[in-house]
């Protein structure tokens, strides 16, 4: 065998070696980014959690219309945040008494009146001997209204 008819094999064995080579490269640098990705997650997953800084909230609650503490009566539209001080009248006011009737008057869906009367109970914050009951009445009103009776 001379050397012009082995020349055709030796290239071919070249090209398929240089293949393989490329594609083992290919691969290395493949698993490399993979193991830097994995390592970039781990590493972030495990910072604390800062709990000093409050969570985003989405919603964005409104003073009410109106809050007349002689008469027990808040107007809002949608959702309603009360002050610090408009709270701890309304806390002073109830816990007066050993049971609290609360009546909601409003148009919005009921998965909107139950979700401001729980955080209206929880901003409140009233001991457990207080008794609480609550009514959601409908209203062809655009304004919803809150209304309670200490007893």
């Amino acid at each position: 065998m001379d050397d012009e008819t082995l020349a055709p094999f030796v290239d071919a064995l070249a090209s398929a070696l240089i293949i393989m080579v490329l594609v083992a490269i290919f691969f290395l640098l493949q698993t490399a980014t993979s193991i830097e990705t994995a390592a970039k997650v781990m590493s972030i997953s495990e910072k604390p959690v800062e709990e000093d800084r409050p969570l985003f909230n989405p919603v964005i609650f409104r003073k009410p219309m109106s809050v007349d503490l002689v008469n027990n009566h808040i107007v809002y539209l949608v959702n309603f945040e009360l002050n610090e001080q408009q709270l701890q009248d309304v806390r002073n006011d109830m816990l007066q008494g050993n049971s609290v009737s609360l009546t909601f008057y409003s148009n919005d869906k009921e998965v909107k009146i139950a979700a401001n009367l729980i955080r209206f109970l929880t901003k409140l914050g009233l001991p457990e001997d207080v008794s609480i009951q609550t009514t959601i009445q409908k209203s062809d009103s655009s304004l919803s209204q809150v209304k309670w009776e200490v007893k």
